[in-house]
């Protein structure tokens, strides 16, 4: 590019806002990662080749937000770090990593953090998709029970609401047959005072 275009080219208002958005995230990001410029998937992969296993999403939280001497790279990650590890350690009893150890410590991640957005996993890096990381079933299992939740709560009051009429059935049943029983009662009653008087 030549001198000469050099200038307007740098100087244009658009990039001057862009840069100016770009300053006003990053200084909001509170948890900024360490691992430069080398990807979250050369990251990953290097923490599948030391352990023989794929990182959690918690665990590879701490590998890529602490320096090389072991030190978290702010307190705000620290401080983060330490939560999900204190949730993780109520929800599991077992320090071995497995299956359903991953499982508990995706949902204290998505518990901490929030949902992913549409499409993406944090921590993953940018190419990843949910169905690629998690699998297509878990990720119908997700979609199904998010749709799922308001559909619940609507059983679950239909469930009550037709535990109380049952309820007022039995009573309103108990309360008829207690007067059926009244009745034949004082019918028999009858029977006998008029069976005991002589007819005139």
């Amino acid at each position: 590019m030549c001198p000469l275009c050099w200038a307007p080219s740098v100087n244009h208002q658009k990039k001057k806002n862009l840069s100016r958005i770009g300053k006003a995230f990053r200084a909001n990001h509170t948890t900024p990662h360490t691992t430069g410029s080398k990807s979250f998937a050369r990251k990953r992969q290097e923490f599948e080749k030391q352990h023989d296993r794929e990182p959690g999403r918690i665990e590879f939280f701490v590998v890529t937000h602490k320096t090389k001497d072991g030190e978290y790279i702010n307190q705000s990650s620290s401080d983060f770090a330490e939560d999900l590890m204190g949730d993780l350690a109520k929800k599991t009893t077992t320090s071995e990593f497995s299956n359903a150890t991953k499982q508990i410590e995706e949902s204290v991640f998505r518990d901490k953090k929030g949902e992913d957005r549409y499409g993406r996993v944090r921590g993953y890096g940018i190419g990843p998709t949910p169905t690629q990381v998690f699998g297509i079933q878990a990720h119908l299992r997700n979609v199904e029970n998010e749709s799922h939740d308001p559909m619940k709560d609507e059983v679950q009051r239909l469930q009550v609401q037709m535990q109380d009429m049952q309820k007022k059935h039995e009573s309103e049943m108990n309360e008829i047959k207690s007067l059926l029983h009244r009745l034949v009662t004082q019918s028999v009653n009858l029977g006998t005072e008029t069976s005991g008087t002589p007819s005139p």
